[in-house]
């Protein structure tokens, strides 16, 4: 995909391209999307969706842990937390990357048909606009190949929601220890005084 998108860039910046070679071109992305990043995906969506459960049931087991029943957090089980959760992060962003280079190759295409009105209106460049707005148009809208992860889209939506549960869970985590060792520290106020005194006289 970084290839076709390196292809399109070039041509973008010569200003010209035949219209054959982005026939090839469309062809050529539409094979790699729908057989090789496919198959890849198909072959790996288990041990993604492995860190990302695995990941998910300690994150919440931890924020129970800590944050409702109030257990002291374990350094080892936050060590082996915080690795887990950075492979299922480092897992899911290079799932999502392929959504990145079909949003690149839109914006590319973009500035190639932009390009080709420099040179007038000839027919074979009014055909040639045609062809790249049918290619926006269906990538745009829907049309294109779309991953997916156990039938969720891997796309940008899907990558916040996740972060937001991880990182809300952490906060959750952290937050406790941290009201805790505020609230052992504070000073007694008054009536904190007055209920002590009371409760040594009886």
């Amino acid at each position: 995909m970084h290839i076709l998108d390196a292809i399109l860039a070039w041509w973008a910046s010569a200003d010209h391209v035949p219209t054959c070679h982005l026939h090839v071109w469309k062809l050529a992305r539409d094979s790699i999307l729908h057989s090789d990043v496919k198959n890849i995906l198909a072959r790996y969506e288990n041990v993604v969706l492995a860190y990302l459960a695995f990941s998910a049931w300690l994150m919440t087991d931890s924020a129970v842990q800590v944050a409702i029943l109030n257990n002291a957090p374990n350094m080892m089980a936050l060590y082996v937390l915080a690795i887990m959760c950075g492979c299922t992060l480092l897992c899911e962003n290079q799932a999502t990357q392929v959504h990145y280079a079909q949003l690149r190759h839109i914006s590319t295409l973009q500035r190639l048909q932009e390009s080709t009105y420099v040179y007038g209106e000839r027919p074979d460049l009014a055909h040639q606009r045609n062809l790249l707005d049918q290619m926006i148009t269906r990538m745009s809208s829907g049309g294109d190949y779309q991953t997916r992860l156990l039938y969720m889209p891997l796309n940008p939506t899907f990558q916040k929601a996740v972060f937001a549960y991880f990182f809300t869970a952490c906060v959750s985590v952290a937050t406790r220890p941290i009201a805790d060792g505020i609230s052992l520290s504070r000073p007694l106020g008054a009536f904190d005084t007055l209920a002590n005194h009371a409760t040594d006289q009886k």
